[in-house]
């Protein structure tokens, strides 16, 4: 992409995909692709969590990238 937007912060790792909690006021489209900020795709977002004005998203995870990589608190990103 030209150009990513920040999605959401990493939570945690669960069954090998990462829990994130949304930033973007915006709610992800299912199989959105995620990236670091750098444009590197990570993943794409797999499940909506939560209620409509406070949610999570879990993201599954690209071949070759772990959750376990991620720390709380790292940023993620997606195409607009």
């Amino acid at each position: 992409p030209d150009y990513v937007v920040e999605l959401g912060e990493a939570m945690h790792e669960c069954e090998e995909q990462l829990i994130c909690k949304c930033t973007n006021e915006k709610i992800p489209y299912f199989n959105g692709r995620v990236f670091l900020q750098d444009k590197e795709q990570i993943g794409q977002v797999d499940e909506i969590i939560g209620l409509i004005h406070d949610f999570m998203f879990s993201v599954a995870m690209k071949d070759g990238k772990k959750a376990s990589d991620f720390k709380e608190g790292d940023k993620v990103y997606i195409d607009p």
